[in-house]
């Protein structure tokens, strides 16, 4: 609850305008908590409150389609790189492109020129 309460500084010094300026962000925050429940989303308060940030200007509607879209893609997280697999295509590859027949030859010796 504190993190959504926008209470930067105090604009006043008196005991009751402190009071007043705290009871105005709690009924924010409740106008928010029952915004969310009324527009049935599934996305956290602090996400909801974002977009209604962005949506301020533009029609209710606009909002609702948004908060009730679904993503195109998904992320399927950090991918592991399957280092064994990747041996063995790179040294398909080598053997399907390169002559390497003399390398099984006994008689061949690189270094005797």
């Amino acid at each position: 609850m504190k993190q959504h309460f926008t209470v930067k500084h105090f604009y006043s010094i008196s005991q009751t305008g402190v009071e007043n300026q705290i009871y105005i962000a709690l009924m924010a925050y409740c106008l928010m908590i029952i915004g969310k429940r009324r527009t049935v989303s599934e996305k956290t308060l602090w996400e909801w409150v974002r977009l209604l940030k962005n949506y301020w200007f533009k029609p209710f509607t606009a909002f609702v389609q948004r908060l009730h879209h679904k993503p195109l893609r998904t992320s399927r997280g950090r991918r592991r790189i399957d280092y064994e697999a990747i041996y063995q295509m790179t040294e398909r590859q080598v053997i399907e492109t390169l002559d390497a027949g003399h390398l099984n030859d006994v008689t061949y010796d690189p270094i005797v020129i």
